[in-house]
């Protein structure tokens, strides 16, 4: 139901005689003269003016010159035609008098009949009782919203395959006024407007459309949807979209290349080659490779050649195949393997740096070592790989040396250097193979076992003894040294 009421207001005047007054009715439709197909309102008003309500004797509202209702200033007698096609769907608005005399009537429900021309008429007695009579006219259109399509497009042919011309076909109801039928294509969530050719036709109050889309379809167009809908701007805002299933487009099959790519050469020996071929098509492609040399063949999309050897060396190809509405396709790609011979050949360039032993160690050091063999068939891993090892052999030896170096001149730092040594003062201390008589014997002995500038020897009253003689001079660290033949050795005083 529409809230906003605009009035198209048609006034009839009936201009009197001399010294009269003019004497009019006008008749007024709500919403602009439109009214909207379905369940909405429309009122259809007259209003006199300009004559006495007392001089009224009739007003009527006619459709197409047929009288669908009367008022009277008596509104108990005013009523809806029966048999008028307003009837059971339309009431009577209450009759209002005063000045003016308005009454009229409200459809509740719209069709499209009521798209016609509306009058009023007015029936007085003017001043000298002569009857007169004044009309007012107005008409009224219907208008329609548009509906949905009548579902998803409907293609000319249900197998399609690459460059296949085909036509999709949509109708449905696009209303009053007329819109119009849109297409679009949806994949991987993208869609994009399509322009297809329309055919409107009216229907009643509103107008038919039957669209057709013809479009050739293309390997990328598989699994993409073709949809339509219905675009009137005033009634509808946000038009439902009936989409195809997905598209299955067949194609012929076509390789894209393989991966890795193959090399120049291999050189024999090499443990394994694994290649793989990449190709496309609709419905999935099978795959092969052949062998031209003994027309082997491996199926799968993968070659694996092991421990590679010289009669390994010849063309591979490899072959995609499938099949769709009784037609087989296929599609090839040859690559050359070459195989090549591997030989030992004397490096061209070796040097071997030695070095003396190192403090008496006996170690060679190594300076550096090449090793090229142009010949010997090596890749460029390969060689830097035996590059970057020999470097680090060379790092690691002259890390050793390096530490063994500070090692040994750290420890020289650290030695405490000892003054030549002197006549050791642990020679044999005794005197006597058995304890001597200090007070009693007179005999000196002739030899004392010991000679050594530190200790001198002294006889008083009859008393022998020796005296030692130490300074603060360094002496060695080594142990006194007893002889194992002398049974004891004491120094002691004399007892009195």
């Amino acid at each position: 139901m529409f809230s906003l009421h605009f009035s198209i207001v048609v006034i009839f005047g009936l201009i009197s005689r001399q010294g009269v007054s003019a004497q009019s009715v006008q008749i007024a439709v709500t919403n602009g003269g439109v009214g909207l197909l379905g369940d909405n309102v429309i009122n259809i008003t007259c209003t006199t003016s300009g004559v006495a309500t007392s001089s009224i004797t009739l007003v009527t509202l006619q459709k197409k010159s047929t009288t669908i209702a009367t008022f009277l200033t008596n509104s108990e007698q005013s009523n809806i035609i029966a048999g008028a096609d307003i009837a059971g769907r339309a009431a009577l608005i209450p009759s209002t008098v005063g000045s003016n005399f308005v009454s009229g009537v409200t459809i509740q429900s719209v069709v499209c009949a009521d798209a016609a021309e509306y009058q009023c008429k007015l029936a007085y007695l003017d001043s000298n009782f002569d009857p007169q009579s004044v009309t007012s006219k107005s008409s009224m259109t219907v208008e329609v919203a548009a509906s949905t399509v009548t579902g998803p497009p409907q293609m000319s042919s249900t197998s399609l395959q690459e460059n296949q011309t085909v036509t999709f076909t949509c109708d449905g109801s696009v209303g009053n006024p007329a819109g119009s039928i849109k297409w679009s294509r949806t994949k991987d969530s993208v869609t994009e407007k399509l322009t297809g050719a329309s055919n409107q036709v009216p229907e009643s109050c509103w107008f038919k459309d039957t669209s057709t889309l013809t479009y050739t379809v293309t390997r990328d167009d598989n699994g993409a949807q073709i949809g339509c809908s219905i675009d009137q701007p005033k009634y509808v805002l946000n038009p439902s979209v009936m989409r195809t299933d997905a598209l299955n487009v067949y194609y012929v099959p076509s390789i894209n290349g393989v991966n890795p790519e193959v090399q120049p050469s291999y050189p024999e020996g090499t443990a394994f080659v694994r290649l793989t071929c990449h190709g496309e098509g609709n419905p999935e492609p099978d795959y092969k490779w052949v062998h031209e040399v003994d027309s082997s063949e491996t199926g799968g999309q993968e070659l694996v050649l092991t421990n590679l050897k010289i009669n390994q060396t010849g063309d591979y190809t490899c072959v995609v195949n499938n099949s769709f509405n009784g037609v087989s396709y296929s599609d090839n790609r040859t690559y050359l393997i070459s195989i090549v011979e591997t030989t030992t050949n004397p490096p061209t360039t070796t040097t071997i740096k030695q070095s003396t032993s190192e403090q008496g160690t006996g170690t060679p050091k190594t300076d550096t070592v090449e090793a090229i063999n142009e010949k010997g068939g090596l890749t460029e891993d390969e060689k830097t790989i035996i590059i970057v090892v020999v470097v680090l052999v060379v790092v690691i030896v002259i890390i050793i040396i390096g530490v063994v170096i500070f090692v040994r001149r750290r420890g020289k730092k650290q030695a405490i250097e000892e003054p030549p040594e002197k006549p050791r003062n642990n020679q044999d201390l005794s005197f006597y193979s058995n304890k001597p008589d200090l007070v009693s014997s007179d005999e000196k002995p002739s030899n004392l076992g010991y000679n050594n500038d530190s200790m001198s020897y002294k006889n008083e009253d009859g008393l022998n003894y020796a005296v030692f003689n130490l300074d603060d001079k360094p002496r060695s660290r080594k142990p006194l040294n007893f002889s194992e033949t002398t049974p004891y050795a004491e120094i002691a005083m004399p007892s009195v």
